[in-house]
């Protein structure tokens, strides 16, 4: 599932819209997309008691985040969509995804949805879940791409 997306850096800076996609652990393997820097996810990265979602970060987004050193990025904590992520990765340049249209910016993983989600019904960002009338969010409308 790809998800509308704001990633502020390191140092704040002028937040980016991005698309992001919530993939399995293996995602990079199985689509054979090697990173430029970092790991890809491992089953504990999805595990949301361990602290901070892992993200991995497109070439496009991690040189627009930090232009002089993109790859420094990597065990570094950013803001996406207000929640403190951990950079364990740089996609290698010209991989976008493998959904179509391949926009993607961001890859997190699937645990990450329950906070980072901004689409209706989700709870976050969004409306409340369906039957939670005592959650209150606001929505966060993104359609650019770094």
């Amino acid at each position: 599932h790809d998800r509308p997306l704001v990633v502020e850096g390191p140092g704040g800076g002028i937040p980016q819209r991005v698309t992001g996609e919530m993939v399995s652990a293996n995602y990079f393997q199985v689509v054979r997309a090697p990173l430029s820097a970092g790991r890809t996810f491992q089953p504990e990265d999805d595990d949301p008691l361990l602290g901070a979602p892992s993200a991995i970060l497109s070439a496009n987004l991690a040189r627009s985040l930090n232009a002089d050193a993109p790859t420094a990025l990597v065990g570094r904590d950013l803001r996406v969509n207000g929640k403190l992520v951990r950079v364990i990765g740089i996609a290698g340049v010209g991989f976008r995804g493998s959904e179509l249209p391949g926009r993607a910016g961001l890859w997190l993983p699937p645990s990450a949805l329950t906070t980072m989600d901004p689409s209706p019904g989700s709870g976050v960002g969004g409306d409340p879940p369906p039957g939670d009338p005592t959650t209150t969010a606001t929505t966060t409308e993104t359609t650019e791409e770094a």
